[in-house]
């Protein structure tokens, strides 16, 4: 999918066999149905392989060490309707 990213905390290895999981689940979807899965199923198969957890709708996602002061910022900088390119100079703090 291309609207989908992964942000990962903690142990690449981990999560790097969840996004594999993800993709191949993915796929076998787009297949079966005919059409991409929404970011809602690709969330709540992240969910499932992740020992659980929680899904919130939610404009952005931030975790780490940092994430308090992240969420600060992005409270001011972040709009509604960002294209990719702009929510990509956000995020690099590039101009």
């Amino acid at each position: 999918m291309d609207n989908v990213y992964v942000y990962h905390s903690g142990s690449a290895t981990d999560s790097q066999v969840v996004s594999d999981y993800v993709r191949h689940f993915l796929h076998q979807h787009t297949i079966q149905l005919w059409q991409p899965a929404t970011v809602k199923v690709v969330a709540n198969l992240i969910r499932l392989l992740s020992y659980g957890g929680t899904v919130i709708k939610a404009p952005f996602a931030i975790g780490g060490s940092g994430s308090s002061y992240l969420y600060g910022f992005f409270d001011q900088a972040w709009r509604e309707g960002m294209t990719k390119d702009e929510a990509e100079v956000l995020i690099s703090g590039r101009e």
